[in-house]
């Protein structure tokens, strides 16, 4: 029985090896261009580290909002960008037939009828998903989960404004993160694992009935 508890142990503990993904977005929580606690400040997106499009407003606890994942988030609809739509996106390495994990969190700043839309696009530039986010709500950050298969080697994930179209006030977004999914482990791991605790649950019922 002790063996095959260390057998469990010993499986058990080559699951908890397993590396953790690598976030491929650079710079997800906007944290690399520093903004003064309390403040914010608007950039152009290519100045922005990781990211592409128009300009990028970020906060650092301005009015008191905190962020979901380090000091600092964006804001979507940023400083005056000419009366037009306010988009940023970022482009990332990927391998055909590899399923990545898309994340991030959003939040409404004045109005609960805000919305923006969220995309993904391969490396012939086109798009094979995109999804209105209108749900969210003032003083409360909600959280977006998602998942797709890369069919290039490339792929660009993008955040549109829709409304307000091309206001200044709305859609904060943070924690923008695309990780693989780890591969299934060995079979011959989980083997390990059920075979030991198989054995153990035998033994148990065994026992169980020498005792009645």
């Amino acid at each position: 029985m002790i063996k095959r508890i260390k057998t469990a142990l010993l499986a058990m503990a080559c699951l908890a090896a397993l590396p953790a993904s690598a976030n491929l977005i650079i710079n997800g929580s906007f944290e690399d261009n520093d903004v003064q606690q309390g403040k914010w400040k608007w950039f152009y997106a290519e100045d922005v580290n990781g990211w592409n499009g128009s300009t990028i407003e970020i906060w650092d606890n301005f009015k008191g909002i905190d962020a979901t994942e380090g000091n600092q988030f964006a804001e979507l609809n940023a400083h005056s960008n000419g009366k037009k739509q306010f988009g940023i996106f970022q482009t990332f390495q990927t391998n055909v037939g590899q399923t990545y994990d898309v994340s991030f969190a959003y939040r409404a700043r004045q109005s609960n009828k805000e919305a923006f839309e969220i995309g993904l696009s391969d490396s012939n530039d086109v798009s094979f998903f995109n999804q209105i986010m209108d749900d969210h709500i003032v003083g409360e950050w909600s959280f977006f989960k998602g998942s797709f298969v890369s069919t290039t080697s490339t792929t660009s994930l993008w955040f549109s404004t829709v409304n307000p179209y091309s206001g200044t006030v709305g859609n904060f977004i943070d924690n923008i993160s695309v990780t693989s999914v780890n591969n299934v482990p060995a079979p011959t791991v989980w083997f390990l694992i059920v075979s030991a605790l198989t054995g153990l649950f035998v033994f148990k019922k065994q026992r169980q009935r020498l005792n009645r």
